[in-house]
């Protein structure tokens, strides 16, 4: 099934592949309407067009980055190894204090400068989006860090159901870490 345009509309127009349907998104909400009767297995397509027509109307986007501070060398190299080495987030730039890494759709940044140490503060934790839950607690717990939450299967009973595989585990500094892998029902 194939649904077009009914006009021209080049400032918004974004494709999306799925089982052969492409979609021409337009901001007046047409080809929302006509995607209503698609059937269940299309309701993936539904939420990325429903979410990125919600992006281009908000002036956030997305978190950029999260930090976290240490406060000595021997903490922010124990720090800089399991994210680097366990985790495996490539670098995207570092300097004398800090240093941040790429998360794929956001950063961690890490400093070296941290007065004190933090009790776990108003954020609960962070999730990092990943392709293989299980694999990467293995490297957690080989690298000998808490896991307080064995990789399960959850469904978030959203108005498209929002299923995915999480684990959580404990960073070098105490952080609550969501090792989050969103999936298709």
């Amino acid at each position: 099934m194939v649904v077009k345009r009914q006009k021209p509309n080049a400032e918004f127009v974004r494709r999306y592949t799925k089982k052969n349907l492409v979609i021409s998104k337009e901001r007046d909400g047409d080809v929302l309407k006509k995607l209503a009767s698609v059937q269940s297995e299309n309701d993936y397509i539904l939420s990325l067009i429903r979410q990125d027509i919600q992006k281009e109307e908000k002036n956030v986007y997305g978190i950029h980055h999260v930090c976290v501070k240490c406060i000595n060398e021997q903490e922010y190299e124990e720090v800089k190894n399991f994210y680097i080495n366990v985790i495996g987030l490539p670098v995207k730039r570092e300097w004398v204090t800090g240093i941040m890494l790429d998360t794929g759709n956001g950063l961690l940044e890490i400093f070296n400068n941290g007065d004190e140490k933090f009790d776990k503060g108003v954020i609960q934790h962070f999730a990092l989006a990943v392709h293989d839950v299980d694999s990467l607690v293995e490297k957690v717990k080989e690298a000998g860090y808490e896991v307080f939450v064995e990789p399960k299967e959850i469904c978030i009973p959203s108005e498209i159901p929002f299923p995915a595989r999480i684990a959580f585990c404990k960073g070098p500094l105490g952080e609550e870490i969501e090792l989050f892998n969103e999936h298709s029902l």
